[in-house]
């Protein structure tokens, strides 16, 4: 997430460019300037969403990850802790931790 700093910055930056276009009045450049960065965060979100990381999914929880490993199932690097929740539901039951998933 990015700092108030850094948002200020961008709009800066980017109020910059779009006051250079020919016959642009200040008011309509605050405006398109404001309009081109909510629509970078819209496609900023997106790309999260369709990158395995929808609604700010944390990455797992190191339980989750020894509980899948316990399990036998390789774990692949950066996986989510939906995605972990998901593979420990389908396989619980099936590997050798499965009396024991997590010590107490």
């Amino acid at each position: 997430m990015k700092t108030t700093q850094e948002i200020k910055t961008e709009f800066e930056q980017v109020l910059s460019e779009v006051s250079k276009i020919s016959g642009m009045t200040a008011e309509s450049a605050v405006q398109v300037a404001t309009m081109i960065l909510q629509e970078s965060g819209k496609f900023q979100r997106t790309e999260t969403m369709h990158n395995g990381n929808s609604n700010g999914d944390k990455p797992a929880s190191p339980k989750q990850i020894k509980f899948l490993q316990d399990l036998g199932i390789l774990v692949e690097p950066g996986i989510t802790s939906k995605k972990a929740s998901e593979l420990i539901e389908v396989n619980k039951g099936k590997g050798r931790a499965s009396a024991h998933p997590f010590p107490k």
